[in-house]
């Protein structure tokens, strides 16, 4: 024998009360359950040690970067003034001034002049 309620359509329960339903079981992005069901949450603990590495680590390729650019700066302009850059070499030559030899030109500050060392 089969029992089968008075009412073929049950009426629905008034729409305030779905209303409170709905919002008691509110769920979160993080987790599947309902708040309610959850249960108290512990703070995640923070490593100290490896935040100051990761600070120690972007510094370290801070500095090299930069490095990097300042050594990349020097060749570029090295390069590029090459036959410009005037550079005072100091050096020794032995053996006796030829008299009579030396020339100085009125708008120059060079000097010419011939060396000899009397093996020849």
């Amino acid at each position: 024998m089969i029992l089968r309620p008075k009412h073929a359509n049950p009426t629905p329960p008034p729409i305030s009360t779905l209303h409170q339903i709905s919002t008691s079981l509110s769920l979160s992005a993080s987790s599947p359950l309902p708040t309610a069901l959850r249960g108290p949450t512990r703070p995640k603990l923070v490593d100290i040690s490896a935040w100051a590495r990761q600070l120690q680590t972007r510094r370290h390729w801070t500095y090299a970067l930069i490095f990097n650019y300042i050594a990349e700066f020097e060749v570029i302009v090295l390069n590029n003034f090459q036959d410009q850059l005037v550079l005072n070499n100091k050096f020794r030559v032995g053996g006796l001034i030829l008299e009579g030899s030396v020339v100085q030109p009125s708008s120059s500050l060079k000097m010419e002049f011939v060396v000899i060392d009397f093996r020849s």
